[in-house]
């Protein structure tokens, strides 16, 4: 059994070099496929488990890089999808070789997923534009995935550690990235400052390896709490320095994205951060922080010579236009889903419908318009299949809190979840649309994976923080 079983693997092997070998001969395209055909070959090789969980955490490192890491001159392919791409069918394979080892709670939300995915595909019967659903739909394909394979890999502590570190990483480097921005005024070359933002009050503005600055900003305030539970866990008295510098830098560089959602987020981690890390001191702290900022907005000592302080005010103060456009267009989308009479207008087609709504009439190339609200755009899109997705992420609400009161004794790990569904919350509001938006869907993944997992809750001393 043994020789025929390599004899097989052989075979394969063989059988994928040949096409390799053919395909880089075609085009540019063709060279990536062999890329992929010769990594197959090694996967055949090597331990089927170990490169299927180093695709994984390739996939979330790259994620944060996007187009960044792809072909020059074809942003659309980059290593991100090369490795979704390979991920696939050794995850499906490892599936039918070992069984999920999901807890009942996980299976729910397994089901509630897969209707959420299966309710965007059949709303493609009635949507009018199709050529709009095949892309929406791969990015709906891709946000279920990363949550899915998210909460099959974090199991445990020690692996949200391994995870926490290869995340800190990026995290470091779009502080250095965002630091670089404010100061010199230059960008990354696939930022929206270089392609669409050019005036100049977006010079300064960081963005990071996102495309503008709410995209920045979301990123900066989602995983602080990750990134500082997970330098806590170092065994370096530095640790506290790192920390103390991190936060301050997510806070001037989030300040500088004029992102006022961002903005509140971050003042809660802080507070939340004190509080729980500082017990008594830290609400001292808290208390004497807020005062300050009132005396300093009452008195203006020396408010009119403090730019950063002019950014807050000014973030909160002078975007009437933007506000009142965003109710605008939320009352354009509740218009058209009530006359879907809540079926929804099919997946990918509310920024289109929204866009003909203002303009009064459609488009020789189907322009579109996000409507800046996730919740109302996917009732918009599917109707009440929305309601699974919707489901989820009550659940994980609800869950949050009650780990966050029955095991206050963690500390500041135990309100990690709730600040990760706090901001996913806000970015839904706060960004144009979150479907693309990698990271987030990553972090709902990690929510669900602690919430859901008894494991993150046995009493361990060196998680105390």
């Amino acid at each position: 059994m043994v020789v025929m079983k390599e004899s097989w693997k052989l075979i394969i092997c063989m059988l994928l070099l040949c096409f390799g070998v053919v395909a880089s001969l075609l085009s540019g395209i063709g060279i990536i496929m062999a890329i992929c055909v010769l990594l197959l070959v090694l996967v055949f090789m090597l331990d089927f488990n170990k490169i299927e969980y180093a695709l994984w955490i390739g996939i979330v490192v790259t994620s944060f890089f996007g187009s960044y890491l792809g072909l020059p001159g074809n942003n659309s392919i980059f290593l991100f999808r090369v490795l979704l791409l390979l991920h696939v069918p050794l995850f499906l394979w490892k599936l039918s070789r070992n069984r999920l080892g999901y807890s009942k709670m996980e299976k729910v939300i397994v089901i509630l997923i897969m209707c959420w995915l299966f309710g965007n595909v059949a709303s493609m019967l009635w949507a009018n534009y199709i050529s709009a659903t095949f892309r929406y739909l791969y990015f709906v394909f891709e946000a279920g995935y990363l949550i899915l394979i998210t909460l099959y890999h974090v199991r445990s502590k020690k692996d949200l550690a391994l995870l926490t570190y290869f995340i800190s990483a990026v995290y470091g480097f779009c502080l250095v990235i965002g630091l670089i921005e404010v100061l010199t005024g230059w960008h990354m070359s696939l930022s929206g400052n270089v392609l669409e933002y050019t005036q100049e009050r977006h010079k300064y503005r960081p963005a990071g390896l996102q495309y503008n600055y709410n995209d920045f900003g979301a990123f900066l305030v989602m995983f602080l709490p990750l990134v500082v539970w997970g330098i806590n866990t170092w065994k370096w008295h530095v640790k506290y320095v790192l920390i103390v510098a991190v936060v301050g830098l997510s806070g001037f560089l989030v300040i500088n994205t004029y992102s006022r959602v961002s903005m509140v987020i971050w003042i809660i981690e802080v507070v939340v951060l004190l509080i729980l890390w500082f017990r008594v001191w830290g609400v001292i702290a808290s208390v004497i922080g807020l005062l300050a900022i009132v005396s300093v907005n009452v008195l203006h000592l020396g408010a009119e010579n403090s730019s950063l302080f002019t950014d807050v005010v000014s973030a909160f103060t002078e975007k009437g236009g933007s506000t009142n456009e965003r109710l605008m267009m939320y009352q354009k989308t509740l218009q058209i889903i009530n006359e879907s009479h809540f079926l929804g207008v099919g997946v990918g087609n509310v920024p289109i419908e929204l866009n003909n709504s203002i303009m009064g009439h459609g488009t020789m190339d189907n322009a579109y318009r996000a409507p800046h609200n996730f919740i109302l755009e996917t009732v918009g899109n599917i109707g009440l299949w929305s309601f699974f997705l919707f489901a989820v992420i009550v659940m994980v609400l609800i869950l949050s809190l009650k780990y966050l009161f029955v095991h206050m004794k963690y500390g500041f790990f135990a309100v990690v979840p709730v600040l990760i569904m706090a901001e996913f919350l806000s970015a839904s509001v706060g960004i144009s649309t979150i479907i693309e938006i990698r990271f987030l869907w990553i972090s709902l993944g990690i929510a669900l994976a602690i919430v859901s997992n008894q494991a993150f809750w046995r009493r361990d001393g060196e998680w105390g923080f």
